[in-house]
């Protein structure tokens, strides 16, 4: 029984080990999604003088923005493919954050050091987690301080210790900072102090919440502040707050977010029973496991709100607890033999040959025409050369003036915001432009994106490293 405890130490281990080496690699050879492309084009319009919000669109909290912004201004040269690659080891660098943070908060609530490495073996073995890992999104950041916003309280819901629930809460402030989405923490953490208040009557939770809430307003009334010394209070409070309110009440997807997002949790469907099973085995007795599981459940709806898997992030830490307690409590804890040792080799087979990341040494095709295509832009094209931005999977754009209102796509942001970046009358505008080049790569095959194709086709020229040509020159500019 001692050499059995001994293996699930060194078997999560090994994986953890395994798994966090393919996931840097990853660095180098897989592709840039368009939103990683957004938010590097940020930075670099923030970097160049332009304001958030108020100059450009964008309705993710500000803090990534400016802390890419602060990064890009210390890089000797900031317009080059490298800057990319230097934003994904930061963000593997927020990944082994939140490994850290999982380790930690498990052994609060798992109360052994084997169980939390297990736990943070278990995070890196979701698909979610592992596609993620690298990109360059406000999600990873914004896990992080949520994560240690959770330790801080969770080590300090029984105590009087003012200053350390206010920590906790800019904690909190910082996360919805990075992403305004999770907010649904905020909501999970006011549904938890309202319910122990209602069974207990103790004015001390109430003022437990209270301090934690104060905390939050601080982190978000200095960014007010911010903004507000630059004119664009309205801008900040509108398109971090407002917009996105409104934006998800015109959410024109139906139930493809919940298929979508049931489709990657089904790739681990082993992780997804051990989590239940932990749920019910770790029970609602303690404050804090109250806390974790209103908690769990309330992002796990934000998981399922969302269309895009990196969604998920901000859940799965909670998650991977609840399916290393299951493990724990369904597995390791039991002595096995015979037949029973035979299954339970085969489970542990196929939940590790499906769930480890498999390590990939070079580049794909997507990856290097990226990288091709950016290194012509930055070659060519001067940095105040305007290029309107389509399917932004292409990168030609990122270290460019941009035409605003073509740099977003989404029928939803279209609706609430009065702009229709498919409208093919709005490609004639841009034909009246001075300098008409256009960042276009069809990646879905759809009519709007056939459309489009169809019309760069006729007005335009491709020109760029083939074989992902996707910078597009008006006619009339190369004649």
């Amino acid at each position: 029984m001692k050499n059995n405890k001994k293996l699930w130490t060194i078997v999560p281990g090994l994986i953890l080990l395994n798994n966090i080496i393919a996931i840097y690699l990853s660095i180098y050879t897989k592709a840039f999604h368009q939103d990683s492309l957004q938010h590097v084009h940020n930075a670099w319009n923030h970097f160049n003088g332009l304001l958030v919000y108020r100059d450009f669109f964008e309705h993710h909290g500000p803090l990534y923005t400016l802390f890419n912004s602060f990064l890009l201004s210390k890089f000797d040269s900031p317009a080059s493919f490298e800057t990319l690659i230097i934003f994904r080891h930061y963000s593997f660098f927020s990944t082994l954050l939140i490994l850290c943070l999982i380790f930690l908060i498990a052994k609060v609530f798992l109360k052994k050091r084997s169980l939390a490495l297990l736990s943070t073996t278990v995070f890196t073995m979701w698909h979610i987690s592992q596609s993620v890992a690298v990109e360059i999104r406000p999600d990873l950041l914004q896990t992080v301080f949520a994560l240690l916003g959770f330790y801080i309280l969770i080590r300090n819901l029984n105590s009087k210790q003012v200053l350390r629930l206010m920590l906790s809460g800019c904690c909190f402030g910082l996360m919805i900072s990075c992403n305004f989405k999770s907010i649904i923490l905020l909501v999970a953490l006011a549904l938890f102090f309202l319910y122990e208040y209602y069974m207990q009557r103790e004015a001390r939770i109430l003022k437990s919440g209270l301090y934690l809430g104060l905390g939050v307003l601080f982190v978000y009334g200095l960014f007010a502040m911010y903004f507000y010394s630059q004119g664009a209070l309205k801008d900040f409070l509108y398109y971090n707050t407002i917009f996105n309110f409104l934006f998800s009440n015109h959410w024109s997807y139906g139930n493809l977010g919940l298929r979508y997002t049931a489709i990657h949790f089904a790739k681990d469907f082993m992780l997804c029973l051990s989590a239940i099973l932990g749920m019910f085995s770790l029970g609602l007795k303690l404050k804090s496991q109250r806390l974790m599981i209103v908690c769990s459940l309330l992002s796990l709806y934000g998981c399922f709100n969302g269309l895009f898997p990196h969604y998920c992030i901000i859940f799965l830490p909670f998650i991977s607890i609840y399916a290393a307690q299951g493990l724990n409590h369904y597995l390791i804890e039991k002595e096995f033999n015979g037949k029973r040792l035979v299954i339970l080799f085969l489970i542990g087979l196929a939940l590790v040959t499906n769930n480890i990341r498999k390590t990939r040494l070079v580049e794909s095709r997507r990856y290097l025409g990226q990288k091709k295509t950016l290194e012509f832009a930055v070659e060519h094209f001067s940095r105040d050369q305007a290029i309107a931005a389509y399917r932004r999977v292409c990168p030609a754009y990122i270290f460019n003036n941009d035409i605003d209102y073509f740099w977003f796509e989404s029928y939803d942001i279209a609706r609430v915001s009065g702009k229709d970046p498919f409208d093919l009358q709005e490609f004639d505008k841009l034909e009246l432009t001075e300098r008409p080049i256009v960042a276009f790569m069809p990646v879905f095959d759809d009519e709007r994106t056939r459309d489009r194709h169809a019309y760069f086709q006729k007005h335009y020229q491709r020109i760029g490293p083939e074989p992902f040509q996707c910078i597009w020159q008006s006619k009339t500019l190369s004649n």
